[in-house]
């Protein structure tokens, strides 16, 4: 769905294939029609992924419970096939054919895992004590292509109701945006390890990081044993507690159970909340169009939004605190550099293959904020959610029309009583005092939040279903700076 999911469009075998983008796994499936021209290695293999019920939203972890969201199970055999991505070719690349069933539908047509390899199932499928490692995923190939190149991934999301800057978003491949090249000049965020192989691009947020609507830190606390300082959050970037401190301040605000999204909290989208995280001092601003989601924008007739920051749980050892979904990476140009050194996480069959290897070079994360314009966010806000009118304009409007059902209602009350008065001076006097009793319940116009403190691979977003999707013309993200 728009906003939601982004994909991007490779070849496989000769033929085409719209694939979701995903930095939270690290392997390549398809599935559909049969992929040409293809080797089949004999080996099966499965994926499971942790899938939310609410497409890009944040997630906070809460520690209980026994898995991460929710599991999807796919299962098919592994293949070879040439691989078409972004100019780039690589010849025999690993991917599964993912056969779909009755218990687990397919979470998208495709997708390309951007992830570290070390939690391929493809490579652990392949590669034996007594060869190399097999069955890269096609980042880590194109790397090994071009050896004296840094070995980075950029990602700038685009948010389909920004009235300014409206494209799907860019990918790119050893190279930086044009107009972005600041991100490199960015503090370099170490990814965290992860205790138990499930490794991802996390890191840390820095303590007291986390800023909720208020101007003031939310107080957490880690639920990852191996961090040292408990008041540092562990992210993973994929875009209870924490979630009302951020949604439960707001008029109209509730925690309730839907159907579709389970539980979560809503409120009215007039509300403007404003977010900040700290990533090693540098502050990184959510857009208030990217903290509260109209349910209109996944087919329901529901008026009202849904926070996009919302709980999970985690289980008993949890790896990560926070997912940061589409929400988060729509407000920062996103570089990780994938380094080398993940020999640590690896299933232990793994590492004697990595023997000689370069492990000196650790892997990173940098973030660049691409919404800390606070005046040009709050007019996108305004555009948006209040249909242009400033806050002032809308109260003007409501309390003009609070004063004309006041007067309306004043002269009903004088022709109950006059007609009371001729006929039933009792029936006039208890329709006086029903109307009072009624009108005093009438809510008052509450004041709005005041506004926030002061060459690339074509993804395009989905909307679902039938079938992939269709792009539209190709916009980049420079086709709008001056």
């Amino acid at each position: 769905m728009s906003d939601m999911s982004y994909f991007t469009n490779i070849t496989l075998g000769g033929q085409s294939y719209a694939v979701l983008i995903d930095t939270g796994s690290s392997d390549l499936w398809v599935s559909g029609e049969k992929v040409p021209n293809t080797k089949d290695t004999g080996v099966r293999t499965g994926v499971q992924y942790a899938v939310g019920q609410a497409e890009g939203v944040v997630f906070l972890a809460c520690s209980y419970g026994d898995s991460l969201i929710a599991d999807v199970l796919l299962l098919g055999p592994v293949l070879l096939a040439d691989l078409g991505f972004e100019g780039y070719y690589v010849k025999n690349q690993a991917f599964f054919f993912a056969e779909a069933n009755a218990t687990n539908e397919l979470p998208a047509p495709g997708i390309i895992g951007l992830g570290p390899f070390s939690t391929s199932a493809i490579v652990v499928a392949l590669t034996t004590k007594t060869t190399t490692v097999q069955g890269l995923p096609p980042l880590d190939n194109i790397f090994q292509q071009n050896p004296n190149t840094p070995n980075f991934l950029t990602v700038l999301l685009g948010r389909a109701s920004d009235p300014d800057h409206n494209y799907p978003g860019d990918l790119t491949i050893m190279e930086i945006l044009p107009g972005y090249e600041a991100v490199l000049e960015q503090p370099k965020l170490p990814v965290a390890l992860a205790q138990h192989g499930n490794q991802h691009w996390s890191t840390l947020l820095d303590a007291d990081g986390f800023i909720g609507p208020d101007g003031e830190p939310i107080p957490v606390k880690t639920g990852v044993k191996s961090t040292k300082n408990k008041k540092q959050l562990t992210v993973m970037f994929d875009t209870g507690y924490m979630a009302e401190a951020i949604y439960g301040r707001f008029t109209g605000s509730k925690l309730e159970k839907n159907s579709v999204l389970g539980e979560i909290w809503t409120l009215p989208c007039d509300a403007e909340v404003n977010i900040t995280l700290k990533f090693s001092g540098q502050s990184i601003p959510i857009h208030p169009l990217d903290a509260t989601f109209p349910f209109s924008r996944i087919g329901s007739s529901r008026t009202d939004c849904y926070g996009t920051f919302q709980a999970i749980t985690t289980g008993a050892n949890p790896d990560l605190d926070v997912i940061m979904g589409m929400a988060f990476l729509r407000n920062a140009y996103f570089l990780v550099n994938f380094g080398s050194d993940f020999s640590a996480v690896l299933p232990d069959h793994l590492r004697p293959v990595l023997n000689g290897t370069d492990n000196s070079e650790p892997p990173y994360i940098q973030l660049l904020p691409t919404s800390n314009d606070a005046a040009e966010v709050h007019d996108d806000f305004v555009q948006v959610r209040l249909e242009g009118k400033t806050f002032a304009e809308l109260s003007a409007l409501k309390a003009k029309a609070k004063s004309a059902g006041k007067t309306i209602a004043k002269g009903i009350i004088i022709a109950i009583v006059v007609v009371g008065v001729v006929f039933l001076g009792l029936i006039a006097l208890c329709g006086y005092f029903c109307f009072r009793r009624r009108s005093g319940k009438l809510q008052s116009y509450r004041d709005l939040n005041a506004p926030a403190p002061a060459a690339a691979i074509d993804m395009h977003m989905y909307a679902p279903p039938p079938g992939p999707p269709v792009s539209g013309p190709y916009v980049t993200a420079w086709d709008h700076r001056p």
